[in-house]
């Protein structure tokens, strides 16, 4: 009998297995659109070898390994900003997020491993999302709050997990006493507190917390720099593993200009710098084009900032002057213009001055924020990104706007009316969402995320490229992915994807969503951004060439005879 049943069950024919959703995925890519083949890649020829050059890219060179989840290990459930994220955004990220990568692994595993990876996943674990059906209700609770609720008693506070909580000698319960000098309107960087997206209580908390994970992050930086002389260490998995937890302010501008190759820019060009400000101030506003332009945007160049504020009062009645500007606005105007005379193919764009400012508040003088500025521009973004064309700023949108359609479906369905990626390329063009998330890679997300938030990404950005844009912008979506799924009109994710991300005080827990292994675009390397770039690039180019012939055609009527 028992064989019998076993032969019945044999015989019956084999159902088809379904697809895996990587696999899914691979297929409908290379149907919809097939990649172009892999590029040799090259240091860029205008500076000298970095360390983070695409040929040596350390995270092509890392061995692959997995690590298993603690199944002992409980993850909380409370806000992770001031945002009000909660079990809702959670659930729509997938998997509970404390299942980090090897980046942020346990302390209680040795950082110096250097063989471990970080963060770069062994598979695409980033599935491809889609919207709710309209029959399951919706969860009530909002993805982002205005305010943040002190946590219940006995709840755990989420901004630092318990082990580090431990190292820091907190407990979680209750909140420490507010120091008095803690309750200024301005943060450490001289910043006006943005009260009108964040609870001035939850900046406070979060800031106080957060130094304890500074601190940590320093013994651990002053224990590398003394294994290496005190010297930078070259690039490795352990050193982006402490990147990405974050740089000791101490240590930022030294370790943005090494890596970024600035310093050996300054370095080969000495005196240039002073030079060209002598070239500019010479030329004055008559000779110069951009001059006047940059004098104007001064003033609109972080007016919230103490270095940057000017004081009118009944006395400045030269406040137009150069002279009678603050410091910083005289250092800004004089890198702005030295930039306008250094690359004339550029002269001045806006946007410009907000990267000058933030190098300016950060690095050590005023010629490293100028070649600060020069390595970011000529070696970090595509070419024309801020001329005239901005042609590589509306690539860049492409390339940004393709990994929505492959890792986001459901909201490109909805940004996009409902029509397929290259349908939007040949016909409409790119949706108008671009309109925002253009200026979030001009000015590096400045004015869109908390400072403290884009420092942390600058500081993986200096080390790793472009990626980190990347998926620093597809993280953003992502979170509030449900936000605008319930959106009716696309032109309503503006205000979304223009304000939420004001609340992610929460540098910390938000570099983790960035490069958690089942995070949206873990599997994105700076060698597949640059193929997709030079794919576009060259699609306009041939576009460009197609019109061109058919401009120089003479018309068909021209070529008639004439009659006699």
């Amino acid at each position: 009998m028992t064989q019998n049943k076993a032969a019945s069950i044999s015989s019956r024919p084999q159902q088809p297995q379904e697809l895996s959703l990587t696999a899914r995925r691979q297929c409908d890519y290379l149907t919809v659109h097939p990649p172009p083949p892999l590029l040799t890649l090259t240091a860029s020829k205008s500076s000298p070898a970095s360390p983070r050059s695409p040929g040596r890219s350390p995270m092509l060179m890392m061995p692959e390994r997995g690590r298993k989840k603690d199944p002992s290990s409980t993850a909380t459930a409370s806000p992770y900003y001031d945002s009000g994220f909660s079990e809702s955004t959670t659930s729509s990220l997938g998997k509970e997020d404390d299942d980090e990568d090897d980046l942020y692994e346990s302390e209680s595993e040795s950082d110096d491993d250097d063989s471990s990876c970080c963060g770069e996943d062994e598979e695409d674990a980033c599935c491809p999302s889609t919207p709710p059906s309209s029959l399951s209700p919706r969860r009530s609770k909002p993805l982002f709050a205005k305010e943040n609720t002190r946590p219940q008693e006995g709840e755990k506070d989420d901004i630092l997990s318990q082990e580090e909580q431990e190292e820091a000698g907190e407990d979680g319960e209750g909140e420490e006493a507010v120091n008095p000098k803690e309750t200024d309107a301005r943060d450490a960087y001289g910043f006006k507190r943005p009260t009108q997206w964040v609870n001035l209580k939850e900046q406070l908390r979060f800031e106080r917390q957060y130094r304890s994970i500074q601190a940590r992050q320093q013994i651990k930086w002053d224990k590398l720099l003394a294994e290496h002389n005190n010297e930078l260490p070259p690039v490795c998995p352990r050193l982006i593993r402490y990147v990405r937890k974050g740089i000791p302010p101490s240590l930022r501008a030294r370790a943005w200009m090494h890596y970024s190759g600035a310093s050996a820019k300054m370095e080969l060009n000495a005196g240039l710098y002073p030079s060209l400000v002598r070239t500019a101030e010479a030329m004055g506003e008559e000779h110069n084009e951009y001059a006047e332009i940059i004098h104007r945007d001064l003033h609109r160049t972080f007016p919230d900032n103490e270095h940057f504020s000017l004081q009118y009062d009944s006395s400045n009645s030269h406040a137009d002057d150069p002279g009678a500007l603050p410091e910083n606005m005289q250092a800004l105007r004089r890198i702005l213009l030295a930039f306008s005379l250094y690359a004339p193919q550029i002269g001045y764009c806006q946007s410009l001055n907000y990267l000058a400012g933030f190098f300016l508040l950060f690095v050590e003088d005023e010629e490293s924020a100028f070649w600060m500025l020069i390595t970011t521009v000529h070696d970090y973004f595509p070419s024309n990104m801020y001329d005239v064309t901005m042609e590589g700023a509306h690539i860049d949108q492409m390339v940004l706007m393709m990994m929505v359609y492959e890792h986001l479906p459901g909201v490109w369905r909805k940004i996009s009316s409902g029509k397929g990626f290259w349908d939007c390329v040949e016909s409409d063009g790119l949706p108008c969402v671009t309109l925002v998330t253009s200026h979030w890679f001009l000015t590096l997300f400045i004015n869109i995320l908390p400072v403290e938030t884009v420092l942390r990404i600058w500081d993986s950005f200096f080390i790793e490229g472009s990626k980190v844009l990347f998926r620093t912008a597809l993280t953003i979506i992502k979170l509030n992915e449900r936000e605008i799924w319930a959106l009716d009109d696309p032109i309503e994710i503006f205000p979304v994807l223009q304000n939420r991300p004001r609340h992610l005080i929460d540098c910390h827990r938000f570099m983790k969503k960035v490069f958690s292994r089942s995070g949206v675009g873990a599997d994105l390397s700076d060698v597949e951004v640059e193929r997709r770039r030079v794919l576009f690039r060259d699609r306009r180019r041939q576009q460009r060439s197609a019109a061109a012939k058919a401009m120089s055609k003479p018309s068909k009527a021209a070529t008639l005879p004439l009659c006699k």
